[in-house]
């Protein structure tokens, strides 16, 4: 069960890739460099909650065996970042 989060802003991701092959009568090699920008991450958080379907509400801990699911809530993520 995932709990969305309407006050968040949109997660944006600027993806560079770039690749270059190299193949010769006795060698062949490939290099790939990528980098990625993101701001305004968004992660899930697992809740201490679960979310009983047969009950169809939230629970401390599951009444019914087998009838729950773990609850994630969409937080934002604390900074931007970039990763290579």
């Amino acid at each position: 069960m995932s709990l969305g989060n309407a006050g968040l802003n949109k997660e944006l991701s600027n993806n560079l890739d770039l690749g270059y092959q190299f193949t010769g009568e006795k060698i062949t090699a490939e290099l790939n460099l990528f980098h990625n920008w993101t701001s305004d991450y968004i992660y899930q958080q697992r809740l201490a909650s679960v979310f009983n379907e047969q009950l169809g509400a939230f629970e401390a801990a599951c009444s019914i065996a087998g009838a729950c699911l773990p609850v994630l809530e969409s937080r934002p993520g604390c900074c931007d970042f970039q990763r290579v």
